[in-house]
């Protein structure tokens, strides 16, 4: 039986990826605003000694401000971060077309440095982000298109189908 091909590339894969990332990072931004401002205008404690909406403003602000930092990062690690050339095998960068050998499905995946889990939507491809740490991805990396292989622990049977 011959093997599926995908249709996607690593610098389709990351402009794609690049601009999720930023419409997340704009709406992060946009709700920093919205809990500053909200603490700016709390009433302070000598206005009231019960009303928190200032403190709980301020723990959410700072939270946003951290994930803010964490998307930034990821948005030039992705940019940035030097790839390895592809050479056929399953490394950092690559873009993997799976086929679940128990159910038939295929899932697509973009090894990359951060965001896990991250999924876009590129040429009507869903694709997902799986960092190096993930055990889908220790599983299969180094490995070439036609290989199976399967997660320890796991009762499911993979194989790759295409990498770009």
């Amino acid at each position: 039986m011959e093997m599926m091909k995908m249709n996607l590339n690593r610098k389709t894969v990351v402009k794609g990826l690049v601009g999720v990332l930023e419409e997340e990072l704009e709406n992060l931004k946009e709700s920093f605003n919205f809990s500053r401002q909200t603490v700016i205008d709390a009433p302070g404690a000598m206005q009231s000694q019960h009303d928190t909406t200032g403190k709980e403003a301020s723990w959410l602000a700072d939270g946003t401000a951290t994930r803010i930092g964490e998307i930034e990062q990821a948005i030039y690690d992705i940019q940035n971060i030097n790839y390895p050339e592809p050479n056929g095998r399953v490394l950092l960068g690559s873009v993997v077309m799976l086929k679940n050998l128990n159910n038939d499905l295929q899932a697509h995946y973009f090894i990359g440095p951060s965001e896990g889990g991250t999924t876009v939507d590129i040429n009507g491809i869903e694709l997902t982000i799986i960092t190096p740490v993930a055990p889908i991805t220790q599983a299969m990396f180094g490995k070439y298109p036609g290989e199976e292989f399967e997660i320890p622990g796991k009762d499911v049977k993979y194989k790759i189908e295409d990498i770009g």
